[in-house]
């Protein structure tokens, strides 16, 4: 399996960039989301584990740190496979107290195990333990995964009913098409083509001769979104914004 995700252009360099990405978008989700993550008295901080109830602010803001100090380590570092020891000592180090100092950050305020979060820890675990074409066939199965468990997961009636029907009036409004006056039963109906679409792609993007065209339906799909999460449509949540465009990066 493995192999039919593997391609020979998986260079080292494919590889350091893409590692770069990610922390360069991993940088711009913390700082969106600051919020969550340092000290706050808006909503309650839960614990995941009780052992962890009550941790000084100061543990906090140290992890925070810690965290994005591996981040901007990744983002300006150099690694090669020329000088095997060190550069993986680095990397795996890098990836490694990040991923640690996440997983506190967590264990202090379970609200801060968001998608994202998921996403990042589980392409660091990639990134320390993986050279370039096996990771980089991991992470494409990683990406289509998320595609095809994401639509499968939108197939029921709290979408059909809620979400749904508002992200395709959001998106038709793009386009100067007005469905508020439709009969909501049809823009129910239809809002299923939504994950229809999205499902299709991540079946698209496991074969080689469909995943161009996979590339750039996801892409597309994946600006509407930013755009519609924006403020300039239903002003969401700016992480979702940035994570949506950290896939069209991907």
């Amino acid at each position: 399996m493995f192999k039919y995700f593997e391609r020979n252009s998986d260079s080292d360099v494919v590889w350091s960039a893409l590692q770069k990405f990610w922390a360069l978008f991993a940088i711009a989700l913390f700082v969106v989301t600051s919020g969550l993550w340092l000290p706050q008295t808006l909503f309650p901080q839960v614990a995941l584990i009780e052992l962890f109830n009550g941790i000084p602010s100061t543990i906090i803001y140290g992890a925070i740190a810690v965290v994005i100090i591996a981040l901007f380590s990744i983002l300006l570092g150099k690694f090669s496979y020329d000088t095997i020891p060190r550069s993986l000592k680095i990397r795996f180090l890098s990836w490694a107290i990040l991923t640690d100092a996440i997983a506190i950050l967590c264990l202090i305020d379970q609200h801060r195990i968001q998608p994202w979060v998921v996403h990042l820890v589980v392409g660091a675990f990639v990134f320390m333990t993986c050279r370039p074409q096996r990771g980089v066939a991991l992470l494409r199965i990683l990406a289509i995964s998320i595609y095809i468990y994401s639509a499968l997961g939108k197939f029921d009636y709290q979408f059909m009913h809620s979400v749904g029907p508002q992200l395709l009036t959001g998106l038709a409004e793009l386009i100067s098409v007005d469905m508020k006056t439709w009969d909501s039963t049809l823009v129910s109906k239809l809002s299923l083509l939504l994950p229809l679409g999205e499902l299709l792609i991540g079946i698209m993007l496991c074969h080689c001769r469909t995943r161009k065209l996979a590339i750039l339906s996801a892409t597309a799909m994946h600006i509407c979104l930013a755009v519609l999460f924006s403020p300039f449509g239903l002003n969401h949540e700016w992480g979702v914004v940035v994570w949506n465009v950290f896939f069209i990066f991907q």
